[in-house]
């Protein structure tokens, strides 16, 4: 995925578990949240995909990048896929306890912890 010509998105695949975290960028936000939805739209729309987003680099997250996530969340269930977030940080965590309080955000997997990193490469 290009930003610019700049490749900021990183997917990699092992069976049915597709991980997908991000390079150089620390905030999804309005500029490009649509382009991540198109892409990761395309991964979870195969029936049974886990998807494991990693936001490892990410320090922010604005009202379209939470709609972003809340579309995916959704899909997933019409799909039959796991759609699952890791490496989320505090502040993060707060931000998206607070959408989940006001029922702005659908029940995603969330991982605190660090992702093996074996997994992925």
């Amino acid at each position: 995925m290009k930003r610019g010509s700049i490749n900021f998105l990183i997917v990699r695949q092992k069976r049915r578990n597709v991980y997908v975290s991000f390079e150089k960028i620390q905030k999804l936000n309005l500029f490009i949240s649509g382009d991540i939805k198109l892409n990761l739209y395309n991964i979870i729309k195969v029936p049974r995909t886990n998807l494991i987003l990693n936001l490892d680099n990410i320090r922010f997250i604005d009202s379209a990048g939470f709609k972003m996530l809340h579309f995916i969340a959704r899909v997933s269930r019409i799909y039959g896929s796991c759609f699952n977030l890791t490496n989320v940080s505090d502040e993060l965590m707060e931000l998206i306890e607070l959408y989940r309080k006001f029922n702005m955000l659908e029940n995603i997997n969330i991982e605190k912890c660090s992702m093996n990193k074996q997994a992925v490469a």
